[in-house]
């Protein structure tokens, strides 16, 4: 499904739903006062672009994720890094798709796997990885209910489905914390502004819109990785 310029004003109810498989380009889209702004379950996939969520209760929601047919081995002990031998494929894993070293708990998105040769292939992950997995242990693969969401906006969301009680003008307070839910392995990548004008790359890096200062563990990572070789020159 391809979608533009398109508004959905449904209290209480859900936007857009993606689902069982179902994948989405959206572009221009408005939600007021859903339930769930976007809401993708059961391995449903979509890309939003330039579109906004007003009130209601949650923004972008995806929950969940769908079991493959597809099982492997990790072939070899002390793998670290993102690129791990897999055996025992029967076909080449697709970037669609995530796989986990323990049964479904932590899941790791494929970013490149090589085609499979006697049933071995090398797969990178979008992580590194610093300690192993047990060598001979499973590998299963997962489709993962997935929002990827670029120039987001968000205002007031969490304040209430009805817009008599969700403006700000009756007193209602956002939550930050209802623009993005991630649950039972679903994934949403974003950038979003919000209606104080912070702007935020996922949920690693914001940029505070009035007083311009950046947070984040991604910041502090890279702030970090600059400094360092400063830090040690000095002390030398």
């Amino acid at each position: 499904m391809v979608t533009d310029a398109y508004t959905q004003v449904n209290e209480g109810g859900i936007g857009i739903h993606i689902l069982n498989g179902g994948y989405a380009q959206l572009v221009s889209i408005f939600t007021v006062c859903c339930q769930q702004g976007v809401l993708v379950e059961s391995g449903g996939y979509c890309s939003i672009t330039n579109s906004n969520t007003s009130f209601g209760t949650f923004g972008l929601v995806a929950d969940g994720k769908v079991t493959q047919a597809l099982t492997g081995l990790v072939n070899g002990a002390n793998q670290i890094g993102s690129n791990f031998i897999i055996n025992g494929l029967s076909q080449q894993p697709t970037t669609d798709l995530a796989l986990s070293f323990d049964a479904g708990v932590t899941l790791y998105d494929i970013w490149f796997a090589t085609p499979v040769t006697s049933g071995q292939s090398v797969i990178t992950i979008s992580e590194q990885l610093v300690t192993p997995p047990i060598n001979g242990a499973q590998v299963t693969f997962y489709k993962r209910s997935a929002i990827n969401a670029s120039s987001h906006t968000f205002e007031w969301v969490g304040t209430g489905n009805s817009l008599a009680t969700a403006l700000p003008a009756t007193g209602a307070m956002p939550i930050q914390a209802n623009e993005v839910v991630m649950t039972n392995g679903g994934l949403v990548v974003y950038t979003s502004t919000d209606q104080r004008g912070d702007f935020r790359i996922g949920d690693q890096l914001t940029i505070n819109g009035s007083s311009g200062t950046i947070t984040g563990e991604t910041f502090d990572k890279s702030l970090f990785a600059v400094l360092t070789p400063y830090i040690l020159a000095l002390e030398g």
